[in-house]
Parts: structure tokens; sequence; C-alpha cells
């Protein structure tokens, strides 16, 4: 249960019996010698501990931090996230990512939450070298209109947000949803609201001694991902890259006229 927490402890019973591959009757047990009166109030409570973990501010993390953790390096606790990410981290999924992000008759937008909206533009301008149709998210007052004006089947919303989480993303995730866009979702194992519209979720290990949530999992895993779409683009993706560096060496030549 603990090596992928919390999502393997908020399922239903039969669905954790089959992931942990432990009978159903054995939880039930565990759950009693815990001391809980039985699997549902064993899971309510797990929740509630969620919903309080998840709505904690930085500055009351960094309180607890101090009073209730073991002193330990950031770099430490990120070779854990990156370790545990991967080892919970499905292939299939980033092969499902992967696949979808190399199609290039998608439009594909590139958004984040207020930190880690920096990660998806760094994805997305990595991703404009190698295919067409990739666009940033750049804020400004109706921006997420626009975005939602021109989405339909042929879009591709990739998202960055962890805790604390994004309401104008969830509210565009719900209301493109309707228009048949594809959604893949990069979240914290907690897991973003948008996860509720999401075609594939990826979720990366954040914890950190500090108060603050760390990106370094996502980062690691949005170059893997990165990885696998350039090989599945292939010879297309070569060429557009060296279209790019043929108008570079044009504006050079020009600059160096004038």
């Amino acid at each position: 249960l603990l090596s992928d927490f919390p999502f393997s402890a908020v399922g239903n019973l039969s669905e954790i019996s089959e992931n942990v591959e432990i009978s159903v009757p054995t939880i039930q047990r565990m759950v009693l010698n815990m001391g809980y009166s039985g699997f549902p109030e064993f899971r309510k409570n797990i929740l509630l501990e969620l919903t309080q973990e998840q709505g904690a501010s930085p500055l009351a993390r960094m309180s607890k931090s101090k009073k209730e953790q073991p002193e330990e390096h950031t770099y430490q606790q990120t070779i854990k996230n990156i370790q545990a990410t991967f080892a919970n981290l499905k292939p299939e999924t980033l092969e499902k990512a992967s696949s979808l992000l190399a199609d290039e008759t998608l439009g594909l937008w590139c958004i984040g939450g207020r930190l880690t909206g920096t990660l998806a533009t760094l994805f997305a301008r990595h991703l404009k070298t190698i295919r067409p149709e990739v666009y940033e998210f750049i804020s400004y007052e109706g921006a997420f209109a626009d975005i939602y004006i021109n989405s339909g089947r042929k879009t591709l919303l990739f998202i960055t947000d962890i805790r604390r989480y994004d309401t104008s993303i969830f509210e565009l995730c719900k209301a493109v949803k309707e228009k048949g866009t594809k959604i893949i979702l990069a979240t914290d194992s907690w897991g973003s609201p948008s996860k509720a519209y999401a075609d594939i979720v990826i979720p990366v290990y954040t914890g950190s001694p500090s108060g603050w949530d760390s990106n370094a999992s996502m980062m690691v895993v949005l170059e893997e991902i990165m990885d696998q779409t350039t090989k599945k683009i292939g010879s297309k993706g070569r060429k557009q890259l060296k279209r790019r560096e043929s108008f570079g060496k044009l504006i050079s030549e020009k600059n160096q006229l004038h």
C-alpha cells in the first residue's frame, strides 16, 4: 500500500486487492488490526488526511516540517522522489502520452499552474522544434476563453498542475472536455482535481523537507516524455529542426549584410 500511496489506499477494496496481489480478507484483517472498525472507516480517514494535506499552505508545511520531520537535505528527498515516481509510473502511461504528443494532426497547448507553468512553457518550446501546431500559454485577460473557443476533437492539452491546484485550469478542462478535447495531466501524487477530465494522468512525487513542493520529478518526467516523443516523430522532427536552423542561418547572414 505504501509503495504507491495514496493511490493504492483510496480505491475500492477489490481494486486494492488486485493491485497489491493480496486477498480481500487479508486486507480486512490488516485494517482491523490497525484499530479501524473496517475498511470504510480506514478509507474515510485516509481521504480526510489527504484533503487536509492538499489544502495546506507552504507556510503551514514549513512550520510542520520544522516540528515533526528529521532534518534532511532537499536533494536527498529529490532523489527519492525521482526513484519513487518511475518505480510507480507504468511504462504504458508514458507510451500513450508520447504517442498523443507525436500526433501532428492535433493542435497542442501546453499549460501549467503558477509555478509549474514555467515547466509547461519549456516543454512547449522544446516540442516546437520537432513538430508543428504547438502553443505555449501566455497569461492575459481572456486567454482561457481563447483556448476554449479554438478547442475541439483535434486539440490536445498538456497540463502541469500540482498543489495548490489551479482553479482556472480545472474549469478549462471541464469545458473543453465537452468539446472532445484530449487532455494529458502531469500532477502530484495527491492528484489535481483536473484528473477527472484527463485522458492520461501522470503522477509524480513532489515531497520536500521544506514547505515547497519539489518540481524536480516533474522535470525529469517531461524530459523522458520528450525523448520518447522525439523518437516517435522520427525523420519529420529532424526535417523541422533542420528548417529552423536554416532560418537561423538566414537571419544571421542578413544581419551581417546590414
